[in-house]
C-alpha cells in the first residue's frame, strides 16, 4: 500500500511495504517504550543515555519523488534541563531503503524552531534497511537554554526511494516527525499535519563530558618574552594576573580575552574537545606614532630630504621637514638624523605614547681665510663661515695712494699656492673643508715719485700740482696767493723747476721724492685815509705814538710775513705801543676806527 501526499513541489510517499525492523540487543541495548506525548525515551546506554521519540521499532519508510529533503527530531529546553553541558557523542539512524548517496546528520540549536544554527554536519555510510551507529568526528556540547534538532538530509534522493525510518506511532507531533523539503533553512513540516502519523527512527546518544584543563601562555610578540601580569577572561570568568589555568573545563568552544598593561588585547576562541589545552597567546605591545620634525637652528627653516635612521630603519622627512614613523612599539630607541651641511644629530628617546621629537640642525659650517699679500696692498672681503656648497662672492681692493704707489691686484691662490682666479671680485662655491685664499697685489714699475708742495706762509695761498709721478714727468705747479699776499717766489728742490719765480711753474720729476715751497708775502692795503692818522717816532726804537682825528677803537702790528704780532684795544683819540722787545724791520699798522682801517707802514731801529 502507498500513500501520497502532495506538498509544495515534491511528493511525499508512506510506504508499508517493508517488515518492521526493531534495534538488536547487541547494537542499541533494550528498546524502550513511549513515555507518553509529554516526554521522550530514555533509553540508558553504558555511561550515556539515547534520548530519541520513537519507540525503537521501523513500523515503514518515507521518501519523495525526486530532490533534497530533511527528516528530523526536536528536543526543547524542557527536555534538555537534565542534560546541560553533556555532549552529543553518536547518532542512531534506521535506513529503510537505497538512496543513491550517502546521507548527511546534522545538528542544530537556536531559540526556536525558525532560528536555527547549524553546529554540527557528517556523512554516514548509507546501509539498506538497517539501524545506522554513527560515531561523532566532534562531540557536541548541549546548550540546554536552546532547542536542539537532529536530523538527516537526503541528497538528491532517486524516485521511489523511502529511505527515512519511520515507527507506527504518532505519539509525539511536533517534536519527532519533523520535515523539510529542500535543506535548511526551510519550511519546517509536521508528518501529522500531512496524514502521516509515527516519530522518525532517530536517536542522539549524550554523555556527561569530561571536564579538562585550559591553560594560557602569553608572550611578547616582539620579544618573546614571558608575560607574568596578564588578565585571562575564558568564556565568563576571569582569573587574578597572572593566573593562566582554567581547570574544570567541559567540552565546547569558549571565547577568551587576554589583557596586559601595554598591549593589545587578544581575543578568541578556543575549542575543548577530549583533552588538556594549551593556547599560545602572541600580545602585541601597543603601537604608538613617532614624529620627527626637523629644522634649520638657524633659519628655522623645515630641512626637506634629511634621513632618520629609527630602529634601523630609514626615513626622510617631507617639504614639511617631517618624518612619520608609525607602529612604534613602546621602547627606548636609538636615532640618527642626517642632512649634508649640516652636522649629525644623535640620541634615544622613550616611547610611551604618541611622541614628537624636535631636531634643530646645526649648519655644518667651515671656515673660509682670506689673505692680502702683501698686507699693504689691499683689504679681501667675504671671509667667514659657511656650509658646504654655499657660493661666496670674495673680492680684492688694491691700496690706492699708498706712499704715493697705487698696488695692483694679480690673482687668487690657494694654500699650495695654486692659481685660484684672476678676477679680483669671483664667486666661490665653499667646499666641504677649511680653505685660506691668498690675494696677491704688486706695485706698478717703475715705481713713482712723490713731489710735495707747500705755501709759507700757511695762510698766505694755495699751491696746486703735489702728487706721484713718473721719473722724467713733466708737472704744472701753480702758486695761488691770498687776499693781501702776493707770490715772491719757489724754494726748495728748484733746480727742476724751469723759472722759480713765476707762481706757475714746470717741474720735471727725478728719479726720487722732491719738496718745493711757494714764498709769499703780505701786502698792505692801499686805502684812501678819510681819518687822519699821525703816528711818530718814525722810525721808532721802543715806542710809537699815535694820534687820530677819530675814536680809535684797536690797532694791530703786523710783521712783513703777515702775522698779527701786536693788537691792543684803544677806545681814546691817542695812544703810544711799546715796541722795544719786537725786532727791528718793516711793520705794517692797522689803525681801526669806527668805520674805517688805515693802514701806516712803520719800521723798528736798533
Amino acid at each position: 500500500m502507498k500513500k501520497f501526499i502532495q506538498t509544495t513541489a515534491y511528493v511525499l510517499v508512506l510506504s508499508l511495504m517493508f517488515p518492521a525492523v526493531s534495534f538488536s540487543s547487541d547494537t542499541a541495548g533494550k528498546t524502550g517504550s513511549s513515555g507518553g506525548s509529554s516526554s521522550f525515551i530514555n533509553t540508558e546506554y553504558r555511561d550515556g543515555e539515547w534520548l530519541r521519540w520513537d519507540d525503537g521499532v521501523n513500523f515503514t519508510g518515507v521518501g519523495i519523488s525526486q530532490g533534497w529533503w530533511t527528516s528530523a527530531i526536536l528536543f526543547d529546553t524542557d527536555d534538555l534541563a537534565s542534560y546541560d553541558g553533556w555532549v552529543v557523542t553518536k547518532i542512531l539512524v534506521y535506513q529503510s531503503d537505497y538512496t543513491g548517496q550517502d546521507p548527511v546528520t546534522k545538528i542544530w540549536q537556536g531559540p526556536d524552531i525558525n532560528n536555527l544554527t547549524e553546529h554540527a554536519s557528517q556523512s554516514f555510510e548509507m546501509q539498506y534497511m538497517s539501524w545506522i551507529e554513527v560515531e561523532l568526528d566532534k562531540p557536541y556540547i548541549i546548550d540546554a537554554d536552546k532547542v536542539l534538532v537532529f536530523g538527516v538530509e537526503w541528497e538528491d534522493i532517486p524516485q521511489g526511494s523511502y529511505a527515512a525510518g519511520l515507527d507506527g506511532q504518532s505519539d509525539h507531533p511536533g517534536k519527532g516527525d519533523l520535515a523539510i523539503l529542500g535543506t535548511y533553512p526551510g519550511d519546517w513540516i509536521y508528518l501529522n499535519e500531512i496524514g502521516i502519523y509515527g516519530d522518525w527512527n532517530k536517536a542522539i546518544y549524550v554523555e556527561p563530558a569530561e571536564t579538562y584543563t585550559v591553560t594560557f601562555e602569553i608572550t611578547d610578540a616582539k620579544t618573546g618574552e614571558d608575560i607574568d601580569d596578564g588578565v585571562v577572561t575564558l568564556d565568563d570568568k576571569t582569573n587574578e594576573p597572572g593566573d593562566y589555568i582554567f581547570d574544570g573545563i567541559k567540552p565546547g568552544t569558549y571565547e577568551y580575552m587576554v589583557e596586559a598593561e601595554g598591549y593589545l588585547i587578544v581575543e578568541g576562541e578556543v575549542e575543548v574537545v577530549d583533552a588538556d589545552v594549551i593556547v599560545e597567546v602572541e600580545m602585541e605591545p601597543e603601537v604608538y606614532t613617532v614624529t620627527f620634525m626637523v629644522e634649520d637652528s638657524k633659519t628655522e627653516e623645515p630641512i626637506v630630504n634629511a634621513t632618520v635612521t629609527f630602529d634601523g630603519e630609514e626615513y626622510m622627512t617631507d617639504n614639511d621637514g617631517i618624518a612619520v614613523i608609525e607602529d612604534v612599539y613602546p621602547s627606548v630607541y636609538d636615532y640618527t638624523v642626517e642632512k649634508e651641511g649640516y652636522i649629525t644629530v644623535e640620541g634615544e628617546v622613550e616611547v610611551e605614547e604618541d611622541t614628537t621629537v624636535d631636531i634643530a640642525m646645526v649648519p655644518e659650517t667651515y671656515v673660509l681665510t682670506l689673505i692680502a699679500n702683501p698686507e699693504e696692498g689691499g683689504e679681501v672681503e667675504g671671509a667667514g663661515e659657511y656650509k658646504s656648497g654655499t657660493e661666496v662672492t670674495l673680492n680684492a681692493i688694491p691700496t690706492e695712494n699708498y706712499n704715493c704707489l697705487n698696488w695692483v691686484f694679480m690673482f687668487w691662490t690657494d694654500e699650495d699656492g695654486e692659481w685660484v682666479s684672476e678676477e679680483a671680485e669671483f664667486v666661490f662655491t665653499m667646499p666641504a673643508e677649511d680653505v685660506t685664499l691668498t690675494a696677491n697685489f704688486a706695485l706698478p714699475f717703475p715705481p713713482l715719485k712723490t713731489l710735495t708742495l707747500y705755501a709759507e706762509p700757511a695762510e698766505g695761498g694755495n699751491v696746486d700740482g703735489a702728487g706721484c709721478y713718473q721719473k722724467g714727468e713733466e708737472v704744472t705747479i701753480t702758486a695761488k696767493p691770498a687776499e693781501n699776499f702776493e707770490f715772491n717766489y719757489w724754494s726748495g728742490d728748484t733746480e727742476y723747476v724751469d723759472d722759480e719765480e713765476s707762481a706757475t711753474a714746470t717741474v720735471t720729476m727725478p728719479d726720487y721724492d722732491i719738496t718745493l715751497t711757494a714764498v709769499l708775502s703780505y701786502v698792505a692795503v692801499k686805502e684812501t685815509p678819510v681819518v687822519d692818522i699821525k703816528v711818530f717816532p718814525n722810525p721808532a726804537h721802543d715806542k710809537f705814538y699815535v694820534k687820530s682825528s677819530e675814536m680809535i677803537k684797536h690797532i694791530r702790528l703786523i710783521d712783513i710775513s703777515g702775522q698779527v704780532v701786536k693788537d691792543i684795544a684803544v677806545d681814546a683819540l691817542s695812544t703810544d705801543i711799546n715796541v722795544n722787545n719786537f725786532r727791528a724791520g718793516v711793520y705794517f699798522m692797522q689803525v681801526h676806527t669806527g668805520d674805517s682801517v688805515i693802514t701806516k707802514r712803520v719800521q723798528i731801529a736798533r
